[in-house]
Formats: structure tokens, C-alpha cells, sequence
């Protein structure tokens, strides 16, 4: 990486990085952290996360990667040279960026737009950092009632990518920190807008009066902080190995989540109907749904469905997509899917899932990737 130099720096960045109250060495620190930014695909995910990506290398950010291969055009290094850019526009290279990690995930949702947000500072790397000490937000942009034709356009977006970013620069700087939700109702273009914020110390990032709110961007890090559960799942999908395990995560009653390993039923419906059901559970999952629901009528939940890939990555394949949303509705619409990759019997990668009404496809909770060996 280029040496940035602290006083050429503050010269180059003055208007954004010479903050009163902020100490020159904690500003210049922002050149430590990596920005990595991922999207739904949507044109006005893009556009936000393209301006969120230049606000935040003008005010100082010395790394970033695109872990999305839609924003392969976007080019930073105009505001400042000396920025290193990550792996090109690998999607995994939010996997390979070396902490400290900021992920931003912009979505087009029903309702407006979101922006999810994950902090780490974590050693071992963003994955596991997740599970440890990160910094999780949300930022939601409700438009009005979908029903009314209130649909988030480019128009909205350049606004929604500069919030994001300056909430992201404003917590670095230790400014103020990131809300656990910044929720923005703006359903009129000739009044201020509704701001409603959850504070860091309160639980969960959920709006609950949205129906398809934003999903919390912490499922993942919740079950890296739940060792019992992460635990029976990983041990689960070893002693299955060859073959796919699968199984499901609930909710207790004391709100900590819980893993059930289940029987994959593959093998049986591959004997019985071998041309409805021409794979075995070498390379395929059906599970007991009968299970889910008797945990869900026990008054647990259902917070994820997991299943692993033997010799294979942690992704979410067609197959994987058919089968958990026939006809391209959601058999679980609230529930994530968790993909663990299984090499040699050890599982060496983990990714969750979600399905998003807005694209109608499921797509990568931020928190995935290679798990320490």
C-alpha cells in the first residue's frame, strides 16, 4: 500500500478530515479501514453504494473492495490515488480484506430502500470478527405505501448513499456512534422527513412497523456468538459427511437461538420416487418439515434452515433456490438459509442467505466466508 503521508493527507482532505474535537491521528486512522460494498443489483442500490464508496474514500478510507461485481465501474482512486482497491471485483473479496472491515449492503426494498452496515476490528478476520465485537446498523428509507406507487427511484439514491457513508465516518471519527436503527419516513417531498432512532444498547435491528422491513444484518454474527448452537451444527455437518446434512435453527423462549440437526429424508424419497426424486443425499437435502412445525406451534420460532455442501462452496445454488421457493415464492419467507462448505470432512466455509421480495432472489446476508482451520 502507498504510505500515506499524515500531513500531504490532512492537506488533500482538509474540508472532511479536519473535524474539530477529533484528534489528527484518529482521523488519519481512517486510511486503516477497508470499505467493502455489496448490493442487490438493484440500479438504485448501485447508485447509492457508488456514492457511499466516494464519500468515504474523499473523507479518508485508504481501502475498499467491491464485493459485488455490479459496481466493477466504480472508480474512487480519481479522489485519492493513493486509496488500495481489493481484489478487483471478485465478490469474494469482502472474504479477503484484511481487518478492520466496514460491509455495507444497499437493498431496493418494497417499501423505499435500506442500507445494512457492519463494523469489525476483529484479528482472525471480518468473519469471525462478526461473531466477537462488531458494530451492526441499519438505515431505513420508507418511501410511503407501495400501494400508492411509492417506489424508491436515482433520484432517492445519492441521498441514501451519502446518510450511509457519513453515519459510517461519524463512528470511526467517535463523533457519534451508529444507531441500531435510523429509520427515515418520507413519504411527502414537500415536508421534512420522520426520523426514528434505535439506539446501539437496544436489541435487535428490526422496524416493526414495517412488514418487509430491513433484515437484521446480525443473524449470522448471533449464531457466531451462540457457541452451542454454531457448534451442534458444525459437528452435525462433519459426522454426515459425505453425504449433505441439513437441519434448522429456532428461537427460545429466552430469545437465544437453538440448533435442531435433523434426519436428511433424500435417501428415502430417492427409494420411493427415484424420478421425482433422481438425487441422493450425496448431493442433495430434503428436510422433516414436520419438525419445524412442531417446534413453531411449541412457541419457537424458526430463524434459519441450514445444509451443507460436500466438496462444493458455501452457495446458494438454482437447485438450492427451486427447492426453497417454488414458483418463486418462499415456502419459509422469514427464515434464512445457511450454506456450509464441507472439505475432507472439516467445514471450511459458511454463508447465509435470504430471500428478497424486492429482486425475487435470495441473496448473501453480509457475515459469510472461510472459517479458521
Amino acid at each position: 500500500m502507498t504510505t500515506r503521508d499524515p500531513i500531504a493527507l490532512l492537506e488533500r482532505y482538509g474540508r472532511q478530515l479536519l473535524v474539530e474535537g477529533v484528534e489528527p491521528a484518529r482521523q488519519v486512522a481512517l486510511g486503516d479501514w477497508c470499505l467493502a460494498v455489496a448490493t442487490d443489483g438493484s440500479d438504485v442500490a448501485r447508485l447509492a453504494a457508488d456514492v457511499a464508496l466516494r464519500y468515504a474514500v474523499g473523507a479518508g478510507i485508504g481501502r475498499y473492495c467491491l464485493a459485488d461485481a455490479a459496481l466493477a465501474d466504480s472508480n474512487p482512486e480519481d479522489l485519492d490515488p493513493a486509496v488500495e482497491r481489493i481484489g478487483g471485483a471478485d465478490p469474494s473479496a469482502a472474504g479477503l480484506a484484511r481487518p478492520p472491515v466496514a460491509h455495507l449492503y444497499f437493498a431496493r426494498r418494497r417499501y423505499g430502500a435500506s442500507v445494512d452496515l457492519l463494523l469489525t476490528e476483529h484479528d482472525d478476520g471480518w468473519e469471525q470478527g462478526a461473531g466477537h465485537d462488531a458494530v451492526v446498523s441499519t438505515v431505513v428509507l420508507e418511501l410511503g405505501d407501495p400501494q400508492d406507487g411509492a417506489q424508491a427511484g436515482p433520484e432517492d439514491a445519492p441521498g441514501l448513499g451519502t446518510l450511509a457513508a457519513r453515519l459510517l465516518v461519524c463512528h470511526l471519527l467517535g463523533l457519534e456512534p451508529l444507531p441500531a436503527v435510523l429509520h427515515l419516513r418520507w413519504p411527502d417531498d414537500d415536508a421534512d422527513p420522520e426520523v426514528h432512532v434505535r439506539a446501539p444498547s437496544e436489541s435487535g435491528a428490526e422496524v416493526a412497523d414495517l412488514a418487509d422491513g430491513a433484515a437484521p444484518p446480525g443473524l449470522l454474527a448471533e449464531l457466531q456468538r451462540t457457541p452451542a448452537a454454531l457448534d451442534a451444527i458444525l459437528a452435525h455437518a462433519s459426522a454426515d459427511y459425505p453425504n449433505e446434512a441439513c437441519g434448522f435453527v429456532v428461537r427460545d423462549a429466552d430469545g437465544s437461538l437453538r440448533a435442531v440437526p435433523t434426519r436428511n429424508l433424500q435417501d428415502r424419497y430417492h427409494a420411493i420416487d427415484p424420478e421425482t426424486y433422481p438425487r441422493t443425499s450425496r448431493t442433495a437435502f430434503k428436510l422433516d418439515e414436520r419438525v419445524i412445525v412442531r417446534e413453531e406451534e411449541a412457541g419457537h420460532p424458526l430463524q434459519i434452515i441450514f445444509h451443507t455442501h460436500c466438496e462444493a462452496g458455501a452457495y446458494f445454488s438454482a437447485e438450492d433456490a427451486r427447492a426453497a421457493a417454488p414458483g418463486g415464492e418462499p415456502i419459509f419467507p422469514d427464515a434464512g438459509h445457511l450454506v456450509l462448505s464441507v472439505m475432507g470432512g472439516v467445514v471450511r466455509a459458511l454463508a447465509l442467505f435470504r430471500f428478497d421480495a424486492v429482486s425475487g432472489r435470495f441473496v448473501p446476508e453480509l457475515g459469510g466466508g472461510p472459517l479458521p482451520r
